[in-house]
């Protein structure tokens, strides 16, 4: 999976567009990149952050063929999360 930029129409009204780097110290590298992000916050729902990604190809063959896939959470708590595809234009 390869991150994409966040167009601007899909950033919601009062949403912080940031950008995540690598930790201090450590260098950019091809594993290792910055990525757009956007944080959403509403009383309803708490903070959300978002990422946008696309797949490669070979990931899109491989998923079509019903390989399963892993999404990883690296935190001390259980978190809730959501995949979501993007709305057909």
């Amino acid at each position: 999976m390869e991150p994409t930029p966040i167009p601007d129409d899909e950033v919601t009204e009062g949403a912080r567009r940031i950008v995540v780097g690598p930790p201090v110290g450590e260098e950019i590298t091809g594993s290792i990149r910055p990525i757009e992000a956007v944080i959403e916050e509403t009383p309803e729902m708490g903070r959300r952050f978002k990422t946008r990604w696309v797949v490669t190809p070979e990931e899109a063959q491989r998923l079509m063929e019903g390989e399963p896939f892993w999404v990883y959470q690296y935190t001390r708590q259980m978190i809730i999360f959501a995949v979501a595809m993007a709305e057909e234009e």
